[in-house]
């Protein structure tokens, strides 16, 4: 036998002489062996039956003690495999998935539930078939904290054969298996067993409300999972057992159902985009309820309020419009529908679209329609105040003198005062100065509208354009993906455009930044809405504000975010899409078509029918 020993004498971290360093004084080499031949009382290499003619004498010689009660226990025939025994797929990283639709969050990192608990102590887990070059790893999440605390969690390699897994730390926790690949149609299932750790269990579809009921009582951890079609919770056992008793399951199909109507909503129903990985909502201890890193999260004093459906579907419209707002933010299709402005705003869209369908009248969107139509078509509120916005841009025009056109435009913001529509409409209040309600409106309004006039997927096949937007070569694909740092746009931009003020004035380059200029993606959107609609609707998103001739610093506190049209810009935005008009490809609007918009009722729907 050859071993071969390394041993480290001193370590270095550039950036620091104390901190970082991580030293090996000692290296092992081995390697795995068959499990039938390190356990030969075993059948299979998962170690769940033993070998015909095992005798009780072949168990007392085993040395290995997780091994050995395990044998112990077949051989009683009193061990169950019941949430201890699991088969997993392999499946895209929850960190990737999201941007195969160009959105920003994560799906769930605890994607793979084994109704296991880990505690302080040695547990053995048995792998087979993790395929090479897959990431694979047992995820342990403590969920349950004092007040005022996040989640613990730590994470343990597995392999194929046996692992023991020494949790040194002193909180118990619910276990995960991840196992991912970048291209997981490769992989074939992976297959684990527990031997020792204690069962939780979870709750499934499979399953009846009376059976859920058995196991949420019998849990021994503080929380349990739930696993729906599209969604993964993790509630408290006791606040299960006192809001949702007798509604296990009308309950995850309620949540399952918020999540399909975005899912619907954003077209990825339409294009088979429905990820198999799904969405995680989970109880804390520290914050009333938002998008954390690993996704939606609700303090445990509200689980009242989300655990039983009926109140969900019929009394609680904030539920509904909070878990849509925080999936919102996973499902934000960002820039290109979340550019400066819409970190709040474009969100909602799931909001207004969940509420709606759930059967609520909506009264705060009623609201902020109202409020829209003051601020952009009647009174002209805000004509004449000084705009921070606009004296904040100015602060920082040096910024811009890489571009002269937008240099000059944010040296104009001196006059920082928003002038009325009647006397300049193109310096009148620009969209993002107005509240998050009135910069929604715009959107859901057109939404409405062409539901209610046969188009219902229009939403669906703007959002799927969108997701095109960095392989396309229109002007305004190019221009918006480089505004977003995909610099590889540039050569052909510069190509195919050379006299576009975007190349000319240098209003995007090699250097172009995702947050330095809001207005090629709002040029983007509204190109590809034009051309999903077969309407020009640039009147339409300029009477709502977007297409002022003002530069700004936008706060929206998701960082330092600008927004700047130059004339330039906008005379040629206005050629082109007046050119799409006089070639047949696009329709003007009609006459009284934005008043007929703006004007309409909101839509009502009722509560639907969600089963139990």
């Amino acid at each position: 036998m050859t071993s071969v020993k390394f041993e480290v004498y001193s370590g270095y971290n550039e950036f620091s002489d104390t901190i970082g360093i991580a030293s090996c004084a000692e290296m092992v080499f081995g390697r795995n062996l068959d499990n039938k031949t390190v356990f030969p009382v075993f059948a299979d290499n998962l170690l769940t039956t033993l070998k015909p003619g095992v005798t009780q004498a072949d168990i007392d010689a085993m040395e290995n003690p997780y091994a050995k009660v395990l044998a112990q226990q077949l051989f009683d025939k009193t061990y169950s495999t019941e949430y201890r025994v699991h088969q997993f797929p392999c499946r895209i990283n929850h960190t990737l998935i999201t941007r195969t639709f160009m959105a920003q969050g994560i799906y769930d990192a605890c994607e793979n539930v084994t109704g296991i608990m880990i505690s302080k102590g040695k547990t053995m887990v048995v792998v087979e078939g993790a395929a090479d070059e897959s990431q694979l790893t047992l995820e342990v999440y403590g969920w349950t904290v004092p007040e005022g605390k996040t989640f613990n969690y730590v994470s343990y390699g597995l392999h194929n054969g046996v692992n023991i897994i020494n949790h040194t730390l002193d909180w118990d926790g619910l276990a995960y298996v991840d196992y991912n690949n970048k291209n997981p149609e490769a992989c074939g299932d992976i297959k684990v067993h527990f031997v020792n750790g204690t069962v939780n269990g979870y709750l499934s579809m499979d399953k009846t409300n009376a059976e859920m009921q058995d196991i949420v009582k019998q849990a021994k951890y503080t929380t349990i999972d739930l696993i729906g079609d599209r969604v993964h919770l993790v509630w408290e056992t006791q606040a299960l057992l006192k809001y949702a008793t007798g509604k296990y399951r009308q309950h995850i199909n309620t949540i399952d159902t918020i999540i399909a109507w975005e899912h619907r909503l954003l077209g990825m129903e339409k294009y088979n985009l429905v990820p198999k990985n799904r969405v995680l909502g989970y109880v804390n201890y520290d914050y009333y309820m938002g998008m954390g890193g690993l996704g939606i999260s609700f303090k445990y004093d509200q689980q009242r309020r989300i655990l039983d459906p009926t109140n969900v579907m019929k009394n609680d419209l904030d539920v509904v419009w909070g878990l849509s707002h925080e999936w919102g933010h996973l499902h934000q299709m960002t820039p290109y529908f979340n550019w400066p402005g819409l970190g709040e705003v474009s969100n909602n869209m799931n909001s207004c679209y969940n509420s709606f369908h759930m059967g609520y009248a909506c009264n705060n969107v009623k609201n902020e329609w109202a409020e829209a139509r003051t601020q952009f078509f009647n009174s002209d509120p805000k004509a004449g105040k000084i705009s921070k916005m606009r004296s904040n841009g100015y602060k920082r025009a040096s910024q811009y003198k890489f571009s002269q056109p937008m240099y000059e435009a944010y040296l104009a913001m001196a006059d920082s005062t928003i002038k009325s529509r009647a006397d300049d409409p193109l310096h009148s209040l620009q969209a993002n100065e107005a509240s998050l309600g009135p910069r929604l409106a715009c959107f859901y309004m057109l939404h409405v509208y062409m539901e209610s006039h046969g188009y219902a997927d229009f939403y669906p096949d703007l959002y799927e354009s969108l997701r095109h937007t960095e392989t396309d070569e229109d002007k305004y694909s190019l221009v918006a993906a480089v505004q977003y740092a995909k610099h590889d746009r540039y050569k052909i931009l510069k190509e195919k455009f050379p006299e576009s003020t975007w190349v000319k004035d240098n209003c995007v380059n090699m250097q172009s930044t995702a947050w330095q200029n809001a207005v090629p993606y709002i040029f983007n959107f509204i190109r590809r809405a034009s051309m999903t609609s077969g309407y020009n609707l640039m009147p339409y998103f300029e009477a709502f504000g977007w297409l002022r001739q003002v530069a700004l610093f936008v706060d929206d506190d998701y960082g330092q975010k600008y927004y700047c049209m130059t004339q330039g810009m906008y005379d040629e935005f206005k050629a082109d899409m007046d050119a799409l008009v006089a070639d047949g490809t696009l329709k003007e609007m009609p006459e009284n078509l934005i008043t007929e918009i703006v004007n309409q009722a909101l839509p009502k729907f009722t509560t639907p029918t969600i089963p139990n």
